[in-house]
């Protein structure tokens, strides 16, 4: 298995041979077929890209699966039409059209627009059943998997007096989303490892503390490269328009958009959010946030900036603001059941 950090980790034919076959062993197969030296140093000219990735792709020898999560990123990260898009293009071509008797997957997970951004990669076809739209789990099947981690990865008595308490605690934070489930399952995995399978009330505020940083990081991976003073004027233009919690009218956060001297491109900047995953469309017409801890987390920010900049907030937004601290109040004061 072959896990890539980034889609530019396949933006070099060379880079993407040393992390599917292993640097020593490329160098070693790549001799014997002689393959060239400009090659061997890593050199390698945009128009000699395909012939290269396909005289790699015949040195893979094993089984192999490569992973790309958050994979829309891709549009981010790289610049259409730019030397390192258009090697990436190749590659992934090279890859997707392969011919190697091993076996070759490629594994890509990431948001609804991810199969636009493959489409502009020219990759040819897809498999009909190639592309699998997740939506969120349902609870039941939320809490099984959680419960897998716990008792398949830390040995725990699946029969625990505790574990369906535990359960309902990870799965409130976990609201059904798959990164979530698994970032919180993960932590739960490792830290009942450390503690010997003991379910107690100090390991798992840890595991939800741990886990919230995770969840929170993510959150933050999604606003890469926007300011904070950039993130203030979409913030305010998102939730001085909702509709409600689930309902966010385009038009309207648009016009807010034009009417700001610091966004020059309000169409673009709209899009870029729905790329990065930040706002979603339903089937009414209408945009959401899709996780809800992730509007929680945008409001908190909001708050955060708007105290930085001295920005007063509306009288809508400062009852977000108001809400929230309530709510982080309650959840202090609040007890975890103690367990043994």
């Amino acid at each position: 298995m072959v896990e890539l950090n980034t889609i530019i980790d396949l933006a070099n034919p060379i880079q993407c041979a040393h992390l599917l076959i292993g640097r020593k062993k490329f160098q070693k197969k790549a001799k014997e077929i002689g393959l060239d030296l400009k090659v061997l140093k890593g050199k390698i000219e945009y128009e000699k890209t395909e012939e290269t990735i396909s005289e790699i792709i015949s040195l893979i020898d094993t089984p192999t699966l490569l992973i790309l999560d958050e994979a829309q990123m891709a549009e981010i990260q790289l610049t259409k039409g730019s030397d390192p898009w258009r090697q990436v293009s190749v590659i992934l071509n090279g890859l997707h059209n392969l011919k190697n008797e091993h076996g070759f997957v490629c594994l890509f997970g990431g948001l609804s627009n991810t199969q636009n951004i493959f489409h502009d990669f020219k990759i040819s076809r897809f498999y009909t059943n190639a592309i699998i739209d997740l939506q969120r789990i349902d609870q039941s099947s939320e809490k099984a998997i959680l419960k897998d981690y716990i008792v398949q990865e830390a040995y725990v008595d699946p029969h625990h007096p505790d574990l369906d308490h535990w359960l309902d605690q990870l799965s409130k934070e976990t609201l059904q989303w798959p990164h979530h489930i698994v970032c919180y399952a993960e932590t739960a995995s490792k830290m009942l490892k450390k503690h010997n399978g003991v379910l107690s009330d100090h390991v798992l505020g840890t595991i939800l503390g741990k886990g919230l940083a995770l969840k929170n990081d993510y959150y933050q991976r999604r606003f890469y490269k926007i300011s904070p003073r950039m993130r203030c004027f979409i913030y305010h233009a998102i939730f001085e328009n909702e509709m409600n919690p689930n309902t966010i009218d385009v038009d309207t956060v648009l016009d807010d958009f034009e009417l700001n001297p610091y966004i020059k491109e309000p169409k673009k900047t709209w899009n870029d959010l729905v790329s990065r995953g930040i706002v979603q469309v339903q089937g009414n017409g209408f945009y959401q946030i899709p996780i809800p801890s992730m509007r929680t987390w945008m409001i908190g920010q909001y708050q955060a900036y708007c105290q930085t900049i001295s920005l007063k907030p509306s009288m809508k937004i400062q009852r977000m603001f108001d809400t929230l601290t309530s709510s982080k109040t309650k959840d202090l004061n609040s007890e975890i059941k103690p367990t043994g």
